[in-house]
């Protein structure tokens, strides 16, 4: 009972006849030295750390190919590092959420 009321309260939480389902990707990244060439000096991927792409346009690419869309990003400036990388100490780090639909079978 306590859903049906919500719902009516709230008519963008009452269910439509289609209701797409996703899957997220979190890719977490440090750029090489300040980042001009976007070069990755480390990357993750749901928390795998593996680098199968060097740069940030190339891992945009082949991301978007396959389906997924940037839902958030976010910069990381840890241990008084400036995101542009100036600063002494620390380091800078970027983090991009990724969705795509999941296909229904």
């Amino acid at each position: 009972m306590k859903n049906e009321t919500a719902s009516k309260a709230q008519p963008w939480l009452s269910k439509t006849p289609f209701q797409p389902r996703y899957e997220y990707l979190t890719a977490r990244f440090k750029f090489l030295g300040v980042g001009k060439t976007q070069e990755f000096e480390y990357a993750s991927f749901n928390g795998d750390v593996r680098i199968p792409w060097d740069t940030l346009p190339e891992m945009l690419k082949n991301l978007g190919e396959n389906g997924w869309a940037i839902s958030s990003h976010i910069s990381i400036s840890l241990g008084g590092m400036t995101l542009n990388g100036s600063g002494s100490g620390g380091y800078g780090v970027q983090q991009i959420v990724f969705c795509r639909p999941l296909e229904t079978v």
